[in-house]
């Protein structure tokens, strides 16, 4: 659980870092930096977009993982009748990224609102979707299938595979269109760190609902 906070305590400071650096013009490639944030750009700058595909990346790695080592037995089973199976979480996990990748493409369908800048929310957004000690009622089923390994694989690759093509366009308009995420408004590229900060939540979930099942075995 502390590694778990230490991590999205460092991509909050790195995104803290990036704000920094913009408002140092003189700095190695800051000036670039400087002027996409100067100039309100609807677009994402190198720093965000690495942020986000690095932390999807490193999610989809961890998880993978996950799936392929853990054992059979387990996977169905849940600790409690009031907590999840590991295949219930991933499968809310699935069906999450799903409905919030539906929420940005419908959010660039709508018009663009250049009076609103939400940019300074981006650290501390991450850090509440990633705090597992404050606990959200989910607006999904609230007891979702527990799906299997290989189903899981499957969706996670069907997933990540859509999120790969609807990044590789650079010119979205990610900061000028809005959506909104558990904790009030927020720009289409919220919503994506949302996804992807929500999976780790619900990845870290699971660990502890293996550690739970292998310690009471």
């Amino acid at each position: 659980m502390q590694n778990h906070h230490l991590l999205y305590l460092g991509l909050a400071i790195c995104l803290l870092c990036t704000i920094s650096t913009q408002a140092q013009p003189n700095q190695p490639h800051a000036k670039a930096l400087a002027l996409n944030k100067t100039s309100k750009s609807p677009t994402l700058n190198a720093s965000e977009k690495a942020l986000l595909l690095n932390f999807l990346n490193e999610s989809n790695t961890t998880l993978i993982h996950t799936i392929k080592s853990t054992d059979q037995a387990l996977w169905h089973k849940k600790p409690s009748a009031q907590e999840w199976s590991m295949g219930q979480c991933l499968n809310h996990l699935l069906t999450a990224e799903q409905l919030l990748l539906g929420q940005v493409k419908k959010a660039l369908e709508a018009p663009a609102n250049n009076a609103q800048d939400l940019r300074s929310k981006d650290a501390w957004l991450i850090s509440k979707v990633a705090d597992r000690g404050v606990k959200v009622k989910t607006p999904l089923n609230n007891q979702p299938k527990s799906i299997n390994q290989a189903e899981g694989m499957a969706l996670l690759k069907k997933s990540r595979k859509a999120l790969q093509i609807f990044l590789a366009n650079d010119a979205l308009p990610l900061r000028n269109h809005f959506g909104k995420s558990p904790y009030g408004p927020a720009d289409a590229y919220q919503v994506l760190l949302v996804l992807a900060t929500h999976s780790h939540r619900h990845h870290q979930q699971m660990l502890e609902v293996l550690r739970s099942l292998q310690k009471n075995k």
